[in-house]
């Protein structure tokens, strides 16, 4: 045993395998927890939950199952098929993970000798498949005979064995095979077997604490030297309704269906199936032997709760100690401890009581926020029982792994639990895991089961001398790159990818970013990509076909992400650094997750000074997402930008940037610090001498402490510092020199920004003169004077701070703002430089014009924010020059560094790409390679088994039970129509007789009817045989043309439709029919608008016409009865539409045998919503309807001949089969049809065969349609809902000539002669002989009304407009734009089929996803897709306005910055125009947008008058200075006013880019007029110009940005 006597031998977990909802294997576990993925769903339909719903045995049939992933290979085992049913499920996924573990951990080799390798599982015995197979063959059967017996005593023996063979069927086989999968400890006996493993094998079972406990036992085969390799997990793969009937008996499941712990309104847990099995070895060993290490166990703590408060309940006792015990027998401290991942299983006494435990162990909150992250992974997959604790640990393993803080499901914390008064917060975000150098990162997991048993396993990370796996980690977005040696070339290598991309559906974007640049070439045309998703890279890839087919420019770039160059820019390359004021709070949190060296600073800032968790420096910067004040979170701004705090995260954030920079090789020519960014530029640069992490450490907190030092001793001056812009340098130097000598420049950063400094009343007037001059002008809160004359002791301070520290030459060249040169030789020099920028102006402007002169052509910001790269876009406007961020505030980090990357790359300068895809868990796959690899294994049934009987087979036992029946189950229909043939006896007369005499006669008599029952039914099977052959010769099918056709199964050749025939009997059949939009030409003419993208492949809303609907189900009928002749189709009801959101929509149909004499069939099609439409179908010519009567006036219709399909029809040409209207009257309405060919239906030119022919049928709703728009013009859409009854005369007419259609229609309510009213249509079609081919009666349609401008919309996407431009805002050159919202009445009718089609009308495919995901009602579901509507129609007229195109809103892209905020990208910017500035607002009216020229910010709110009621609920959220102004407005005045201050706050709030972040008062208004109608509103160091306009209704605000500043 490794360690020493007090301290138990650290164990390493060296391997890790897992399966669990949702994630088939480890990094698909990892990627849902950090995507926050909840993976709660219904069970497979076997579960057979509807049957415990409808007793009130079970309330929710939700909770975590493992469905399709349950698969498993026995080949690779080398286990007989035969053997996997009718066992426990179990134990093969148990085989099949501990060998992925092993192979994760190294040791799957045969080789390897495993004499020492032992496995230990926890694992709980409930009822499963192989018990309940036993129990249904052996006992279930037996009683079923027994009780069949009973209640039918004629039935002899071998109708009791043919009925007991029928059931065996439907059940797996009790066979030897199965019996090792009954016995509970093979599950361990079996692996150890397969595997070879000669160590200890068996089962723990403990309920909820197995796994920790599985993990304990085999660390202490470790720790005693009985073993050198264990393998250790939790099962519970399998959970049938019975267990969750158990767990609803104890009250324990979420009535919510869902699992939210420590989240207010939790209602208890839900039950799941999963596994997981770690593999490991004594950490001492493990690094020895070079063991790739993911997480080291410090120990596992377990305890009882004795006699508790309940057999059942949680005791806080019990649970304290187990966790007590784990850090006293580990000899850790738990203050060490960063991550509790605990048991929280929702049930709210549980969490209480667990919170409690932990609270007695963590202690009681000292510091203003919570330290340690709380977690529970239930809250995603479901309480696995046994394999929860394995859950959690391997959770916990990851994180430490990655070192990353992962994410819970949890909404608002429950404040009754108290987790504010504990060390502990709910972490509902994925974080960056920082924590002090040199400090490892530990976890504690809790598993706590019922019955009192606790334990508490102690983690920590892996040593950083350890060998380490690979992360999983999915990253927000990957860097993707072609390169090819011409563009022509290039667009080649775009379509492979593209191909490559639809094929390989498999593949991670990590994946896809590895393949790519894996195999990019050196290429002189180079593209790169930054992309989330594979849909976003095929977008964006399309994207790039149409500018390089466009030619012209050698390079460009979008803002989306995407950079091409065929001619690279030329010259040095600067790294700039920034100065205080860049930084912000969570600044760099997703780039520290995914980049080492980001995160390595982070914690060499979080150790800077021995602070408590929870006041660390990085604790303000990063702080927790739950359990702040509102107080706390404003001092955690302020503190973000104090001197120390603030100077400190620019210069880590600089310095992590740098390393970053450095470690993918890009490095820079030259250096540049502005302002405190100076200190950023001498350390990258290799000026400060700091050897060691805590030289620099020292360095940082002496700069600080001198700082600190002059500001104590009173000899900084005060005054007052103003950012001015707006005004040409010699118009304000003139006033400067007007001024005198009291003010100075601070910092000239570019023509637009300026800041002065001087005394408080100088620079009062100062500010008056230049406001009045034209200059916007902004004071900042600082009274210090940096960068002036005033700063002079600081110079001094700071120079012998330098000379101190041996300040030295630079490494890089570096350039001084203070001299706009570089750094001179010497070291005084150097010295005197570094100190003098403290007191002399950051003369930034020249610097950068400066090193223009000198040849740097591209300039890369260094820090948080992207402050200096706007400064540098205005200096060098005009000339050639690359200005680019590596952060920026608004958008995610990660994306925007991949983007300088991608950008730097296309321009061959050296970026060392593979570095971006090292240590991560990642595939590479050829670009040739488009076969996408099959789910490996048999999918195994791993629900209890059941017997279920067809309706033949429930018809078969009816028969049998019924008294004097002797035929076997099993005897086929021939034997009986033997017997059935012999000639019924004469029935004798009653006479008086004893009783048995009486039952002789009895059963005399019943065998008599049996026999006349008998012989009637094959009497009346020779009539419809006979019948049958007489509709036969009547309905002879046209033979097919061409060679081999002849022979083809008629039935086969007409039912297309059916993708794959499910189950079929001799009285029903089940199909599959799959509908997609790229593969069926009829769906592509059924779309429900006009054309909504440039692209022919991108189309609207899809809907399944009902005759379509009809004509599956025929064919499934058909199918059934091997007959195409439908003669008659009757009842036929529609429940849902049938539309294709997604461009695909998997039916199923169902046909059943009603009546065999009538050869009548019943068919029924659903879809995912459930049941869509049904209908009856006979196959004999049972004809009844007459024809109908001639028109009483012929009255000409406003729309004939071609025109018929532009007034607002959306039919393609499939379906386009009314050629002209002959006439119509107030009865109906008759028309001509083209011969309504079936040749294009499902591809174009190919011909088809059907059963019913839906292009014929359809047109009878087209045509009511058009004797509606007589009346009603073309405001509506009617669509048929009911038909009683078709009657075809000739089999799916087809290809014919002059035909005609009639159609005459009466109202269902005789009181309304309303167009709209319901009505009900009689059809008939003639031939041209005027023979009727089809006739109908009542088809009644139901009408919507809509409103003309979504008639307009929907018929010319490109050209019809929801909204209007308002006159608001023109004066200032602002467009703004508001649609009125849609009746909410006309948007939720109908399953939001019109909303829907809108949808597919301005959303690209990614904003449906989107959109559809929405929870919440139609309301909030129509206002978000009419706010994105309002935005694209808004960019869109602008766009026309501007340049004379137009766009389609598919071509504008709404995307949202990191605070909510909306912008907007596409193809076109740039290419034909830059993008403008949006904004938008929405009330319960409508939605505003206002749109302005690029690079000039716009804020829009709108209101409507009498929404603020109370005004006295408002005075908080406004200023001293506000407040004390609505004083003096009348009372009745008051709440106009308040709602005019309230939208100017939020439009300027918009306008600043920042929102309100829930501080009103701090955007304070300033009315300029007496009307209220302009207005100044200012914001810390902001200011913005406001616009009011009133109406009677609302008031809407227009802000616009005066100026910013930038200050050191």
């Amino acid at each position: 045993m490794s360690g020493n006597a007090s301290t138990p031998a650290p164990v390493a977990i060296i391997g890790m395998a897992c399966m669990y909802p949702q994630a088939p294997n480890l990094q698909a576990f990892w990627r849902n927890i950090i995507g926050g993925v909840d993976a709660i769903s219904e069970p497979v339909d076997s579960w057979d939950a509807q049957r415990y719903l409808d007793t009130g045995r079970i309330k929710t049939p939700y909770g975590g199952y493992l469905r399709d992933l349950y698969r498993f290979d026995p080949r690779e085992f080398g286990i007989m098929p035969s053997s996997l049913d009718g066992g426990e499920p179990d134990q093969f996924l148990a085989l099949k993970v501990a060998a992925e573990a092993l192979k994760d951990a190294g040791y799957l080799d045969p080789s390897y000798d495993h004499r020492d390798t032992g496995i230990v599982l926890g694992h709980s015995t409930y009822l499963h498949r192989g018990q309940g197979t036993l129990i249904q063959n052996h006992i279930v059967v037996d009683q079923t005979l027994e009780i069949l017996q009973a209640t039918c005593p004629h039935l002899g023996p071998e109708q009791l064995e043919s009925v007991r063979a029928l059931l065996a069927k439907k059940l797996p086989a009790a066979t030897p095979d199965i019996a090792p999968g009954l016995v509970p400890n093979v599950m361990t006996g079996r692996i150890a077997n397969r595997l070879n493993l000669k160590g200890p094998n068996y089962l723990v079972d403990a309920a909820c604490s197995s796994s920790l406990l599985a993990v304990n036992a085999a660390m202490d085969e470790l720790r005693l030297g009985r073993s050198k390799l264990m393998i250790a997990g939790g099962v519970n793969a399998s959970l049938p309704a019975e267990v969750a009937v158990i767990f609803t008996q104890l009250g324990a499941l979420s009535g919510r269906g869902k699992v939210r712990p420590f989240e207010k309104g939790s209602d208890g847990t839900l039950l799941g199936e999963g596994l997981g099995i770690v593999v490991l070895k004594l950490l001492d060993e493990a690094l020895a032997d070079g063991d790739r290490i993911y997480a080291v166990l410090r120990g596992v703590g377990q305890s009882s709760d004795g006699r508790g408060t309940g057999l059942l309940a949680p005791s806080m006792e019990g649970e304290s100690l187990a966790v007590q015990r784990a850090y006293a027998e580990s000899r850790v401290d738990p203050s060490t401890v960063g991550l509790v991942e605990a048991h929280g299983t929702g049930i709210p006494l549980g969490d209480k009581t667990e919170i409690a435990s932990l609270k007695s162990v963590f202690g009681t909150r000292t510091a203003a926020q919570g330290s340690i992250a709380l977690g529970s992974v239930k809250s995603m997959i479901s309480h696995t029982i046994p394999a929860a604790g394995m859950a959690g640990l391997i959770k916990a393993s990851l994180a430490l792994h990655h070192k990353v803080l992962p994410p819970m499901l949890c909404g608002e914390v429950n404040p009754e639990l108290g987790i504010d008064d504990t060390t502990l917060y709910v972490n509902n975000e994925t974080r960056p895991w920082i924590t002090p150098q040199g400090a490892p990162r530990r976890a504690g997991v809790n598993s706590f089961g019922f019955g009192g048993i606790n334990t508490h396993a102690v983690l920590e990370e892996a040593p950083v001398a350890a060998a380490k796996p690979a992360r999983c980690l999915p990253w927000p977005s990957e860097l993707c790159v072609l390169a090819a040696e011409s563009t022509e070339a290039l667009v080649e290598r775009i379509a492979q990818v593209q191909a490559w991309l639809t094929a390989r559906t498999d593949l991670s974007m990590g994946d896809i970013a590895a393949s790519l640049a894996g195999q990019v070439g050196e290429g002189a045309c180079r593209l790169a990509i930054v992309a989330s998703d594979a849909a976003g890279l095929n977008k964006q890839l399309q994207q790039a076909l149409k500018k390089l087919g466009s030619g012209g420019a050698t390079s460009w770039a979008t803002r989306g992400g995407m950079f091409y160059s065929a001619q690279p820019l030329e010259g040095k390359l600067a790294f700039i650094f920034p100065g205080e004021g860049s930084q912000y709070s969570a600044m760099l949190s997703d780039m520290a997750q995914c980049f080492d060296d980001v995160r390595d600073w982070l914690d060499f800032w979080c150790g800077l000074y021995p602070d408590v968790p929870g006041e660390r420096r990085t604790d303000i910067a990063f702080p927790p997402p739950t359990g702040l004040s509102e107080e706390r979170r404003a001092e955690l701004e302020r503190r973000m930008h104090d001197m120390d705090v603030g100077s400190e995260a620019v210069f880590v954030g600089a310095q992590a940037l740098n390393a970053l920079l450095g470690t993918m090789g890009v490095q820079p020519d030259v250096m540049l610090g502005h302002s405190s960014g100076e200190s950023s530029a001498l350390a990258a640069s290799g000026a400060i001498p700091a050897a060691s992490s805590q030289e620099l450490a020292e360095f940082i907190r002496e700069l600080n402490r001198v700082y600190r030092e002059e500001l104590a001793n009173g000899s900084i001056p005060t005054g007052a510092l103003l950012a001015v812009g707006a005004m040409d340098r010699p118009s304000l130097d003139q006033h400067l020199a007007e001024s005198g000598p009291g003010v100075v420049v601070a910092m000239d950063n570019c023509a637009n920004q300026v800041i002065l400094y001087g005394a408080v009343d100088v620079m009062a007037t100062l500010q008056q003169r230049l406001t009045q001059a034209g200059a916007i002008c902004m004071p900042l809160p600082f009274d210090r004077g940096y960068h002036t004359p005033a700063f002079d002791t600081v110079t001094k301070a700071f120079l012998k701070y330098y000379k101190a520290i041996k300040l030295g030459s630079p490494r890089v060249p570096l350039y001084s703002c203070a001299t706009t040169g570089l750094f001179p030789d010497g070291a005084t020099a150097i010295r005197q430089t570094a100190a003098s920028q403290w007191s002399t102006t950051v003369r930034f402007r020249e610097t950068i014009q400066k090193m223009h002169d000198d040849g740097v052509r591209w300039f890369i910001e260094v820090g948080p924010s992207a402050n200096l790269t706007a400064f540098v876009n205005d200096i060098l406007a005009g000339r050639d020059y690359v200005a680019v961020a590596t952060n920026q505030r608004k958008r995610p980090g990660v994306d925007q560094f991949l983007m300088v990357l991608g950008q730097l790359w296309v321009n061959r300068k050296p970026v060392a790409l593979g570095k971006l895809f090292e240590q991560r868990a990642l595939t590479q796959v050829s670009l040739g390679d488009l076969s996408v690899p099959k789910a490996k294994g048999i999918l195994l049934d791993n629900t209890m088994p059941q017997m279920h009987l067809t309706e033949a087979e429930r018809a078969q036992l009816g028969t049998l039970a019924a008294p004097g029946v002797v035929q076997a189950v099993a005897t086929p229909v021939q034997a009986v129509a033997v017997e059935a043939a012999v000639p019924p006896a004469p029935a004798a007369p009653a006479v008086s007789a004893p009783a048995p005499a009486v039952a002789e006669a009895t059963e005399d008599a019943e065998l008599v009817l049996r026999q006349q029952v008998m012989g009637e039914y094959f009497d009346m099977m020779r009539g419809f045989l006979a019948q049958q052959q007489s509709v036969m010769d009547r309905f002879q099918p046209e033979a097919f043309d061409g060679a081999g056709t002849q022979d083809q199964d008629p039935v086969a050749a007409a039912t297309g439709f059916l993708d794959e025939i499910l189950e079929q009997d001799a009285e029903r059949l089940v199909a599959r029919s799959t509908l997609n939009l790229a593969k069926d030409n009829f769906l592509r003419d059924h779309v429900l608008s006009g054309r909504v993208d440039p692209q022919d492949a991108v189309l609207g809303l899809s809907c399944v016409p009902m005759m379509v609907s009809l004509e599956i189900m025929a064919q499934a009928c058909a199918a059934l009865a091997g007959n195409v002749n439908v003669t008659v189709v009757e009842h036929v009801r529609a429940f849902d539409w049938i539309a294709l959101d997604a461009g695909e929509v998997a039916l199923t149909v169902e046909a059943r045998l009603v009546d065999a004499a009538q050869q009548r069939y019943a068919a029924v099609l659903s879809g995912p919503s459930g049941k869509l439409v049904s209908g009856e179908f006979l196959f004999q010519p049972v004809w009844q309807l007459p024809g109908l009567a001639s028109l009483g006036e012929w009255r000409s219709s406003l729309w004939n001949d071609e025109e018929l399909y532009t007034c607002g029809m959306f039919h393609g040409p499939v379906f386009q089969s009314i050629t002209h209207i002959d006439g119509w009257d107030d009865a109906g309405i008759d028309c001509q049809l083209s011969p309504v060919s079936l040749n294009d239906f499902f591809v174009p030119g190919q011909p088809t065969k059907l059963v019913l022919n839906p292009v014929l049928l359809d047109a009878m709703g087209q045509l009511a349609a058009y004797w509606i728009a007589q009346f009603a013009g073309t405001d509506f859409n009617c669509f048929p809902s009911t038909i009683d009854r078709i009657e075809l005369y000739s089999p799916c007419p087809a290809d014919l000539p002059q035909l005609r259609l009639q159609a005459r229609q009466h109202s269902l309510d005789p009181s309304s002669n309303e167009v709209s009213a319901p009505r009900a249509w009689q059809f008939e079609c003639l031939d041209a002989q005027g023979q009727p081919l089809v006739r109908v009666r009542n088809l009644v349609n139901v009408f919507f009304p809509v409103p003309n401008r979504f008639y307009q919309v929907r018929r010319d996407p490109l050209q019809g407009w929801l909204g209007q431009a308002m006159a608001a805002g023109a004066e200032r050159g602002t467009l703004v734009w508001a649609i009125e919202h849609l009746p909410e009445d006309f948007c939720s009718q109908s399953a939001n089929i019109f909303l829907r089609i809108l949808a597919h009308i301005y959303l690209s495919a990614e904003e449906r996803a989107d959109w559809a995901a929405l929870s919440g009602n139609a309301r909030h579901k129509r206002q978000w897709l009419l706010g994105r509507a309002c935005i694209k129609e808004a960019v869109r007229y602008w766009v026309l306005q501007q340049t004379g195109e137009w766009l389609y809103s598919s071509e504008i892209e709404v995307r949202h910055d990191a605070l909510g905020a909306p912008w907007v990208d596409g193809w076109w910017r740039d290419q034909l125009i830059a993008a403008p500035e949006i904004s938008l607002t929405h009330n319960d009216w409508g939605s505003v947008v206002a749109v302005n020229p690029p690079q000039v910010p716009v804020g829009v709110d709108a209101e409507q008058w009498g929404r603020i009621r109370s005004p006295e609920l408002f005075a908080a959220s406004l200023s001293a200075q506000e407040r004390s102004a609505l004083g003096a407005i009348p009372a009745g005045q008051q709440s106009e006013h308040l709602l005019a201050l309230w939208c100017a706050k939020e439009a300027a709030a918009k306008c600043l880019g920042t929102g309100l972040q829930g501080q009103p008062e701090k955007f304070e208004v300033r009315f300029l007029d007496a009307s209220g109608r302009s207005a100044q509103v200012v914001h810390d160091d902001m200011q913005m110009e406001v616009s009011l306009y009133r109406d009677a209704q609302s008031v809407i605000a227009l802000a616009v940005e005066q100026g910013d500043a930038e200050v050191s």
